[in-house]
């Protein structure tokens, strides 16, 4: 769809020049193109296609659709669990989700942008930033809000990061006599700043929060861990905390818990809506995540009588706290035996 504005907006600037055929023809034959280059990509890259290409695509028009709703399991912004994130979602989870680098770049792009060094080039920029603008109002516009939502835009906030770095070096070396020698070895300094932040974060690299923001505060905006992550330093934490053989046996887990057992395949998983006594008759431990703190606040007075045998640090966020079953099932016991969730959900 964007591809189809930029190709029309691009033709209606020299339209003078061009006949109605022309014009047609000119717009049909990018936007066709790109097409079957977008569907070759897909089918090539992504093995879902290879096994189920009728299944996929309808699960992407499902999961297109579903934007259109409030999550079916709630959403958490500015402290409190909400069912559709306000407007500025995306603006926070852009600051928090960015690096400082990038971020800088972009200040410079937009300033270099409007410094009139772009010269014939202004349509190209003028280009990325409409993307960026118009992705980003159509995902605010949707209840549906997670930070993942916004990557499409991160190539184009990258490269007009770049376009100001470079902005900058430029202008450092017209400004800087005799600093030549200096300055030749600025791109090599940058490239190993940049490749040096992102492996300081690989492979968990899903935990980054701009040190800017910081992971405190961060924690306390966006929703963290919504698709599961960190479920594998959840696992191994239950093995070093029970041994082998106790982290074999049944926990008792609100959410993802597909993720646990592909890390414990012989763990038997209960979700953690319900909590009663019988429930928890059988569980070792009760694994509770960030997004579980988050989302079911309610639950927290409970968690806050008990000490965490073992808490999962992922770069400052706190993904999930591991608790001895028995110190929850005993606050329960002395609630009545049953404690009751407000939401009436099984």
């Amino acid at each position: 769809g964007m591809m189809g504005v930029v190709v029309l907006a691009n033709l209606f600037y020299h339209r003078a020049r061009l006949s109605v055929g022309a014009f047609l023809r000119g717009a049909a034959a990018p936007v066709l193109l790109f097409s079957i280059v977008l569907a070759m990509t897909w089918a090539a890259l992504y093995p879902g296609m290879w096994a189920d290409p009728a299944g996929v695509y309808a699960e992407t028009v499902h999961g297109l659709e579903n934007a259109n709703s409030p999550h079916e399991m709630g959403n958490y912004y500015m402290g409190a669990p909400v069912e559709a994130p306000g407007a500025g979602f995306y603006g926070w989870a852009l600051l928090i989700r960015l690096t400082p680098i990038v971020l800088f770049g972009v200040v410079m792009g937009v300033a270099a942008a409007f410094s009139g060094v772009m010269g014939d080039n202004w349509r190209l920029w003028l280009t990325v930033g409409v993307y960026i603008m118009v992705y980003a109002l159509i995902m605010s516009s949707q209840p549906k809000k997670f930070d993942r939502y916004i990557l499409p835009v991160f190539p184009a906030l990258h490269l007009l990061a770049a376009f100001g770095w470079v902005w900058l070096y430029d202008g450092m070396r017209s400004r800087w006599q005799g600093g030549e020698r200096v300055l030749r070895f600025v791109p090599a300094a940058a490239i190993v700043l940049i490749v040096g932040y992102g492996l300081y974060f690989f492979p968990k690299d899903y935990a980054y929060t701009n040190p800017l923001v910081g992971a405190e505060r961060a924690q306390h905006i966006l929703l963290i861990a919504s698709g599961g992550e960190g479920m594998e330093e959840v696992a191994e934490a239950l093995e070093v905390v029970s041994g082998l053989e106790g982290a074999r046996g049944q926990f008792v887990y609100t959410r993802y818990g597909d993720n646990l057992v592909y890390n414990l395949p012989e763990a038997r998983i209960v979700r953690l809506q319900r909590m009663q006594v019988d429930v928890l008759g059988n569980a070792f431990y009760i694994v509770r995540t960030i997004s579980y703190r988050q989302r079911d606040q309610w639950t927290n007075p409970v968690f806050a009588n008990a000490e965490p045998l073992h808490t999962v640090t992922i770069h400052g966020l706190t993904y999930a706290e591991i608790y001895n079953a028995e110190d929850i099932r005993a606050f329960i016991r002395a609630q009545g035996g049953e404690w009751p969730n407000p939401n009436d959900e099984d």
